[in-house]
């Protein structure tokens, strides 16, 4: 956000700060129900005390953006890129792709190079070094500060801009349309990457999980004989070069969508999630009433399952992961763990 403010990268006083604020995380985490009671009991159970790890990330984190910033000023920008992946070392098999030293790298990259088309080059020409990461992060900050459009057109330019619009309502508090997945507990995936596309009820393309599609090319012969690649565009906007069988399957089961014409067109606003009945016959989802619920009833496959979909249809991703973390370790409790008071929820 500063960068987008000031038209700058950020600097390393900038990186250091960030750290400096991630220092805190343990203790904000430990102030959310979901994060601090579940996700973070579980880490410290099966990985060791949180805090001690997350106090040497951010004590590495320091010294990497130290390391980084050491440049001489009178060399190249190829030069002092070339000096920053010296000192971190990113040619080490162990150590290219690495989350932390790629984003350091590339925001180092921008106070090598602020042209993002040179940037861009110098990052591809590093070779040994997780190229295509560090170029697509740096080009990313540069691109939020130059001035100009890029100096081709960018495949997929009014998607990127489209879901610029949707994040930025998202940061301002308002629920933008978005596209409809479908839901995990009714939809099984394509055996194969060759299967997603298949022909709707009405003979029209449609790639399983992102919907309807128009042909931009003809299928083209790989060297498997069985399969052919072909362009697509979407109906949210995003253009794919995908992998497909000769003939393709007919699933009878999905209806002919029309293809909007433009990517807001397509942008769906989500219906209303299904509600699942539980005991407690709840309209909200309560997650520790869910926990309590399995916990009760964790002998009864019927019972859990019910449990499982209602948090599913109706939690957040944080709360979806909360729950599978109490519901595993419940699960693996020796014994049986029926309330007696229950017992006659099993009497038929």
């Amino acid at each position: 956000a500063n960068t987008i403010a000031t038209g700058c990268p950020p600097t390393s006083d900038d990186l250091l700060k960030a750290t400096r604020v991630a220092a805190e995380l343990p203790s904000l985490m430990q102030n959310d129900r979901e994060v601090g009671s579940y996700w973070r009991a579980t880490f410290d159970r099966e990985v060791g005390p949180f805090s001690k790890v997350w106090e040497r990330t951010v004590a590495e984190s320091e010294e990497v953006v130290r390391m980084a910033s050491i440049n001489p000023s009178n060399a190249s920008g190829e030069a002092r890129y070339a000096g920053i992946v010296d000192r971190l070392r990113l040619r080490e098999t162990a150590r290219r792709g690495s989350g932390l030293l790629t984003a350091v790298a590339a925001v180092g990259l921008t106070w090598c190079e602020t042209q993002p088309e040179e940037a861009l080059r110098i990052a591809a020409n590093a070779i040994g070094t997780d190229t295509d990461t560090i170029a697509t992060m740096a080009g990313a900050i540069l691109g939020t500060t130059a001035q100009a459009e890029p100096p081709v057109e960018v495949l997929d330019a009014a998607l990127f801009r489209s879901e610029a619009d949707r994040l930025a309502e998202i940061a301002e508090g308002k629920q933008p349309p978005s596209h409809r997945y479908p839901d995990l507990l009714n939809w099984s995936a394509p055996r194969t990457r060759a299967d997603a596309l298949t022909h709707s009820k009405s003979g029209g393309l449609h790639v399983l999980g992102l919907g309807p599609a128009k042909a931009l090319s003809e299928p083209m012969a790989s060297r498997q004989k069985d399969f052919d690649w072909q362009w697509l565009r979407l109906g949210i906007g995003q253009t794919l070069l995908i992998k497909r069988r000769k003939m393709l399957v007919r699933d009878v089961t999905i209806s002919e969508q029309a293809l909007p014409t433009t990517h807001d067109a397509a942008l769906q606003k989500p219906g209303t999630r299904p509600e699942q009945e539980m005991a407690s016959g709840s309209k909200s989802l309560d997650l520790q009433r869910a926990v309590d619920y399995v916990r009760k009833h964790r002998d009864d496959d019927q019972m859990v399952g019910k449990a499982l979909r209602r948090v599913v249809s109706e939690g957040s991703i944080g709360e979806i992961a909360a729950f599978m973390a109490s519901l595993i370790q419940i699960l693996r409790q020796p014994g049986k763990q029926s309330d007696p008071s229950t017992a006659d929820d099993h009497k038929t």
